[in-house]
């Protein structure tokens, strides 16, 4: 919120108890510092009324969630994800399937509802953990572009907590 009380300068009001406790304590939790700065960044979002790029970061911190989970088991989940990549989905420009996974930076290359069908198709997780990841992506799109939806504290705490509980802190996803 802006505080106009200070003329052409702009004050920003912080309001921490929009941050969910469990939000907090996943930031001490953390042990990659690129998954400490998207937790970090998704809580001064949130406490800065930035309530569209909260959810952005959210969904950021969630999706480098899943990817890491994908790759930290590279005989057993990544394995499978490479099965299904490079027997079932063909690259649109060349027509040739697609070449495993290797390196992380290799999802890169890939956007994300496809990683997202890829890691459902090859049975990583069950259909519905692979429609709360479908709909959160669905509404990071919708925040994240030009529309009139407004993301209010709510939709922005609500939205995160949702990915906190059901995927990033789930069992299936550890």
């Amino acid at each position: 919120e802006i505080d106009e009380r200070y003329g052409s300068a702009f004050a920003l009001m912080i309001d921490p108890s929009v941050v969910s406790e469990s939000l907090r304590q996943l930031h001490g939790k953390v042990r990659t510092p690129e998954k400490r700065a998207l937790v970090a960044d998704t809580i001064l979002c949130l406490e800065a009324g930035a309530y569209r790029a909260a959810i952005v970061m959210g969904w950021n911190l969630t999706y480098e969630h899943v990817r890491k989970w994908i790759f930290s088991l590279k005989r057993h989940r990544l394995g499978k994800f490479n099965a299904e990549l490079t027997k079932r989905y063909k690259d649109r420009k060349s027509g040739a399937f697609h070449s495993p996974i290797g390196i992380y930076q290799e999802f890169f290359d890939h956007g994300e509802f496809f990683v997202l069908e890829v890691a459902y198709k090859a049975g990583l997780f069950q259909p519905n953990k692979y429609k709360v990841l479908c709909h959160a992506l669905n509404k990071r799109n919708v925040f994240a572009h030009p529309s009139k939806e407004k993301a209010t504290a709510q939709i922005a705490t609500g939205f995160v907590d949702d990915l906190l509980q059901n995927i990033i802190s789930s069992p299936d996803f550890n």
